[in-house]
C-alpha cells in the first residue's frame, strides 16, 4: 500500500492485486504500461505471472518489473529469463523503484513509437507495391490492347475472304482450327 501510493503522488494510476491470478484477471479486461510484481505471492509466484504475462500477444511489450525481498543472484537470473524486464529489490527508500519505473515506460514508449513509424513505413511500401503492379497492370493492358486489335481485325479478315485458318504444336500434337475452317469444311 505505501508503495502504491508513493507511485500515486508521482502520477501514476496504481491498480493493486492481491494475487498473480487476480493481477491476470485484470489485465484481461484492463490496459496497463507497466506492471510491478511481487516475486513472492499467493497462488501464483511472481515469476510463473510474469511468464504467463509474456504468452498474452497484446502483453507481451508492457515492462514487468519483478520487486522482492529475496536478494540472491539464482532468483534474479531466473526471473529475467522467465520475461521480467528488471528485478528491483525491497526496500524503504523508493526513490530507485521510481527511477526503475520511469526507466521502464520511457523504454516502452520508445519501443511503441519505433512499432508505430515500422508499422507506417511497412504500409507505405505496401501502398507502394501495390501502385506500382497497378501500374505495370495498366501498361502490360496497354501494350496487349493493340495486339488484341490485330487479331479481331485477322480474324474479320479471314472470315470475309472465306480462308480456314490451323495451327499443329508438334511438341504436344495440339491443333487449333478457326472458325473459318470448320464452316469451310463443313464441320
Amino acid at each position: 500500500h505505501e508503495l502504491a501510493e508513493e507511485l500515486q503522488k508521482e502520477g501514476y494510476d496504481v491498480i493493486p492485486a492481491k494475487s498473480g491470478k487476480e493481477a491476470l484477471e485484470l489485465l484481461e479486461v484492463q490496459p496497463v504500461d507497466c506492471i510491478l510484481l511481487d516475486l513472492l505471492m499467493p497462488e501464483l509466484s511472481g515469476q510463473e505471472t510474469c511468464q504467463i504475462i509474456k504468452t498474452i500477444p497484446d502483453r507481451q511489450n508492457v515492462p514487468v518489473l519483478i520487486l522482492t525481498a529475496v536478494e540472491d543472484t539464482k532468483s534474479m537470473v531466473d526471473v529475467i529469463n522467465a520475461g521480467a524486464d528488471d528485478y528491483v529489490s525491497k526496500s524503504g527508500d523508493f526513490e530507485v523503484l521510481k527511477a526503475r519505473v520511469r526507466a521502464q515506460l520511457r523504454k516502452k514508449q520508445f519501443d511503441d513509437e519505433y512499432r508505430a513509424i515500422s508499422e507506417k513505413l511497412l504500409q507505405k511500401e505496401v501502398e507502394a507495391a501495390r501502385a506500382k503492379a497497378a501500374q505495370e497492370i495498366a501498361e502490360a493492358r496497354t501494350a496487349f490492347e493493340p495486339l488484341l486489335r490485330n487479331e479481331a481485325w485477322l480474324n474479320e479478315v479471314v472470315r470475309i475472304a472465306h480462308l480456314g485458318a490451323w495451327d499443329w504444336n508438334l511438341s504436344d500434337d495440339a491443333q487449333t482450327w478457326s472458325d473459318e475452317e470448320f464452316r469451310i469444311l463443313g464441320l
